[in-house]
């Protein structure tokens, strides 16, 4: 056993100095004296040993170390980066660990640039210019500058017209890319109506019409109120009396013959014509002018039973019905003037009707009309004239109105069933009473005062 650890120890030994011969130089150069030595800076290294000579351990009763043969090792060296400084390569010995060659501090490496892209600006957020960084620190190497805000892509809003229903929109403007408003867009008033005209409707004879109007022609909105035009008057044939539009019955009677009087603005009625009627109703106009007079004898000796005569009569002519086989009469309210011996002798008449208006009953108007019982006069009359109801012998009761202020000489001679009834208190002046006549020679009874009501 002995055997083998002196074989090692020898091994060893030579191991080292072989070692300590190779690098013998480089040990020089970097240490100048011994870990030991305190006194001399000039002190060198000793001598690597023969790789065969084991060098002498030191006593172990002694304080004085043994020298170390130093077997040296490198210590790697530690690149630098761009954060952190490098070492460059040391050496130290793998037997005491003494630092032979002292590794020394290295720069700071230079950054690996990489570049920052340019960020272009828009209308609503800002750029960046071009800048670079290191891709191992992440080091900004040139600052980004911000690049300010573009100008807006201004688009046109279109105007929107307006209407007579619709306001409207005045032009805007607005930004292509971000759509911000650039110019609000205005309400317009509403846009005038377009007026159209709605064209009247005239009337007929049957049915009402309506005036002119006017609407909107865009919104159909009433503009002017159409209103109601009245029916108008049927337009008679004279001849035939029916209307010359829709046929109807004027209710006239037809075939009465006429006269143009005043000029032709006026028409009288000449006799009976054509007309057959048993109950004769004079139309108020002929030819679009009225009838205004009935004229002397125009129905004399006729078989007319019932006659009206129509408010634009204003007087019946002399002897306009004497004796005629007439029943019969209403006088319209324009009627003034009853002619001398209009009834003369109408032996069948019995009742006569005044509407009003009438003012003077001429001289024997109703003269012999002995079966008349019933005659209605209105407020108004003013005269009766001389023998008007004379020997009207069935005639039972009159009543005369206040109105009347002249009754002529034997006005009611021989009317002996009759009783007159005087709205006047007592005999006016103007009714004749005297020696060469009386309006009242028949001696009737008389009620003075009298009233209806």
């Amino acid at each position: 056993m002995k055997k083998f650890i002196i074989i090692f120890v020898v091994v060893a030994i030579c191991a080292a100095g072989i070692f300590a011969f190779i690098y013998k130089e480089d040990i020089m150069t970097i240490f100048g004296n011994d870990n030991d030595s305190t006194t001399s800076e000039n002190t060198t290294l000793p001598p690597v040993t023969d790789s065969t000579t084991v060098p002498p351990i030191a006593d172990s009763t002694t304080d004085v170390p043994a020298v170390c043969n130093h077997v040296l090792v490198k210590i790697p060296a530690v690149n630098a980066s761009c954060t952190k400084t490098g070492l460059t390569e040391g050496q130290k010995c793998v037997l005491c660990n003494k630092i032979i060659v002292e590794q020394k501090e290295t720069p700071l490496a230079p950054h690996n640039e990489t570049k920052l892209p340019r960020i272009e600006a828009t209308c609503t957020k800002t750029g960046l210019t071009e800048g670079s960084k290191c891709s191992t620190c992440d080091k900004i190497i040139l600052q980004q500058q911000e690049i300010s805000l573009k100008p807006h892509s201004e688009q046109i809003i279109p105007a929107v017209n307006a209407t007579c229903l619709k306001t409207g929109l005045t032009e805007g403007k607005k930004c292509s890319v971000c759509n911000k408003i650039l110019l609000e867009q205005t309400e317009t008033s509403l846009a005038a109506h377009t007026e159209q005209i709605i064209p009247a409707v005239g009337p007929s004879c049957t049915e009402s019409g309506l005036s002119e109007g006017k609407k909107c022609s865009v919104c159909d909105k009433i503009l002017v109120e159409q209103t109601m035009v009245d029916v108008i008057d049927h337009i008679y044939n004279d001849s035939t009396q029916k209307c010359k539009s829709c046929g109807k019955d004027s209710g006239y009677s037809a075939g009465l013959f006429y006269k143009a009087i005043e000029n032709g603005e006026a028409y009288s009625v000449k006799d009976e014509g054509l007309c057959e009627d048993e109950t004769i109703i004079i139309p108020p106009t002929y030819n679009g002018k009225p009838v205004k007079e009935i004229e002397s004898a125009a129905f004399r000796y006729g078989d007319t039973k019932h006659i009206i005569i129509p408010d634009s009569v204003i007087s019946i002519g002399t002897n306009a019905f004497a004796s005629s086989s007439i029943e019969s009469v209403t006088f319209g309210k324009g009627v003034e003037t009853v002619g001398d011996k209009a009834f003369y002798m109408c032996d069948q008449l019995e009742t006569v009707t005044f509407l009003g208006g009438t003012k003077i009953i001429g001289r024997e108007a109703f003269y012999s009309c002995y079966n008349l019982k019933n005659i209605y006069l209105k407020d108004g009359l003013e005269t009766i004239s001389y023998k008007a109801f004379w020997y009207c012998e069935d005639l039972e009761k009159i009543i005369i109105t206040q109105s009347v202020s002249t009754i002529e000489n034997r006005a009611f001679q021989g009317c002996e069933s009759l009783t007159i009834y005087c709205e006047a208190q007592s005999k006016p002046s103007g009714w004749i009473s005297t020696d060469m006549g009386n309006w009242n020679p028949s001696n009737c009874p008389v009620v003075w005062g009298y009233s209806e009501n």
